[in-house]
Parts: structure tokens; C-alpha cells; sequence
């Protein structure tokens, strides 16, 4: 097989690949977005205005290109303080750590509805 085809071959299983994910990424995005109102998380965080805790626009900026999904759902699992000068966040110990990871790479992602 020359060149050319290999390449044209692999673009289109790069191609094939992504579109088989994007119905995948769509229900993880709709999931962390469900997990986020179902836990409350909207009482002291808006999309776009920080309000008691930053907003989700400023956490996914303050992190953008950073592999931080599994620190960040730590941290609402766990709570933190001193990272935003505002209150602490409170520690959610009961949820699920699928959730808080699904939350925390929603919001990385830039928490679209």
C-alpha cells in the first residue's frame, strides 16, 4: 500500500473514531450537568458570576489545558479552602467519586447545557 492510501486509510478511522465519541462525550457532558443541579452545586456556583464560590467559567479558565479532572473531583469530594479566597468549600464525602468526576470534567469542559 503506498503512503498516501495508509494516510487517507488513518484519517478516516481518526474520523470514524471521533464521531463514534461525540454521542459519548454528549451524554458524559449531560450527565456532569445533571450530577451538578442534582447535588445543589448551582446554590453557590453560577455559570458565568462568581456568587459564595467562583463561577464555573473562571474554574474552567483558571485550569484550561491542565489534566486536573480527578484533583478537582477530589476536592469537591474532599472540600477545600484558600484556593478562590472565598469560603471553603464544603467537603461531599457521600457522593459518588464517578459523579464528582463527571461534575469536575463538565466544568472543565466549559459546563455547556
Amino acid at each position: 500500500m503506498n503512503k498516501r492510501m495508509t494516510k487517507l486509510i488513518a484519517s478516516a478511522l481518526l474520523a470514524l473514531d471521533m464521531t463514534m465519541a461525540l454521542p459519548v462525550a454528549a451524554a458524559d457532558n449531560r450527565a456532569g450537568g445533571s450530577a451538578f443541579d442534582n447535588k445543589s452545586c448551582g446554590s453557590c456556583h453560577a455559570a458565568s458570576t462568581s456568587t459564595i464560590g467562583p463561577s464555573l467559567k473562571d474554574i474552567a479558565k483558571r485550569y484550561k489545558g491542565k489534566p486536573v479532572a480527578a484533583e478537582l473531583a477530589q476536592r469537591i469530594r474532599a472540600g477545600s479552602e484558600g484556593r478562590w479566597g472565598g469560603p471553603a468549600h464544603p467537603a461531599y464525602e457521600g457522593l459518588d467519586p464517578a459523579d464528582a468526576l463527571l461534575i469536575a470534567t463538565w466544568i472543565l469542559g466549559g459546563a455547556a447545557r
